[in-house]
């Protein structure tokens, strides 16, 4: 059984987008889409986020007024799976975070 992610990634201006995003195209599990929602960034992370011509990332603007909870909740409204995980857009996983949590859930 593979399990399904919806990754949510909140985001504003933030300097290691491009990283963050790497780390989760790198999963060696590949069952996930990604919902960044960002808070009308300054520094064009709609540029970053074209460049992986990836259909499984989605972005949307929303104006959370500094609560970075409601940009979370605006993506778990959108998510296609059940299960949920949480990535900061400055910060990265292991290629096996996705893999070894799946094999959690299967035990």
């Amino acid at each position: 059984m593979e399990t399904s992610f919806s990754i949510v990634m909140p985001n504003y201006n933030s300097l290691y987008l491009r990283r963050a995003i790497k780390s989760v195209i790198n999963q060696t599990h590949k069952n996930w889409e990604l919902i960044i929602v960002d808070n009308n960034s300054s520094n064009f992370p709609e540029k970053t986020i074209e460049e992986f011509k990836n259909e499984k990332i989605l972005f949307f603007k929303y104006e959370n007024n500094n609560i970075i909870g409601k940009s979370r909740n605006f993506a778990i409204k959108r998510a296609k799976y059940d299960w949920i995980a949480f990535l900061d857009s400055d910060d990265e996983w292991d290629k096996k975070k996705l893999s070894e949590v799946n094999n959690v859930i299967i035990k």
